[in-house]
């Protein structure tokens, strides 16, 4: 079973203190490890939290700043609150992770605004906002059906391929690092006359061209 890996830079808000780095492993996309570390040390380890239950993301697809927002809430709530189980689920948990509450938040501000049509931040809402353009050409959204893995970033092709592994029928030797997408194929998603594609950016209509294209190579 592979696991995926997503990587935030987390800059510090006190002067001669080194940035962080939160790393948030799943298998799935719906429960994650993740790891604040500082000078390669973690500082705090969470293990299989989950998304919320009435969320759209997944931890594979969640926008940045929600997945910082998220963990920052999570490790909140395991530093500040008094219940009994409040440091469950946290095998590493320093006294030096507190320090960073406020970074996290910082990291998660709300720079751009909320839309008013959509209700999401306007740096990733889908398509309403002023930068809607900016964010929908650097968007990455991911899908996986049938253990085959689709990257899509809203430009003229969907690649297709694999998660390279330690076992199993794509070796590391190949030469790619456990982790790394390796595309195989593309799937052509654009209209050149109109110069946007033929399918919405939005993650809906991405994985509903996924299992089409998925289904057509069954046949």
């Amino acid at each position: 079973m592979s696991i995926t890996k997503r990587t935030f830079d987390v800059p510090s808000d006190r002067a001669g203190v080194a940035d962080a780095r939160l790393i948030i492993g799943t298998t799935n996309g719906e429960a994650a490890t993740m790891a604040l570390l500082v000078n390669g040390a973690a500082v705090a380890v969470g293990v299989d939290f989950g998304v919320a239950e009435c969320g759209r993301w997944t931890w594979l697809d969640m926008p940045e700043r929600e997945a910082v927002e998220t963990f920052g809430a999570f490790l909140s709530h395991a530093v500040e609150s008094s219940e009994a189980d409040a440091r469950e689920g946290w095998p590493t948990l320093t006294d030096e992770a507190a320090d960073w509450l406020d970074a996290l938040t910082l990291y998660a501000e709300d720079e751009y605004g909320t839309c008013d049509l959509c209700g999401d931040p306007i740096d990733y809402c889908q398509g309403h906002g002023p930068r809607a353009v900016e964010v929908e050409q650097s968007a990455r959204m991911v899908c996986t059906v049938d253990g085959v893995r689709f990257e899509w970033s809203g430009g003229e092709y969907i690649e297709v391929g694999y998660v390279a592994t330690a076992r199993g029928e794509y070796e590391i030797d190949y030469g790619h690092a456990i982790g790394a997408f390796v595309a195989q194929d593309c799937v052509n998603v654009w209209d050149h006359e109109a110069n946007a594609p033929t399918i919405p950016r939005t993650l809906d209509a991405f994985e509903a061209r996924c299992v089409e294209y998925a289904q057509e190579v069954e046949r």
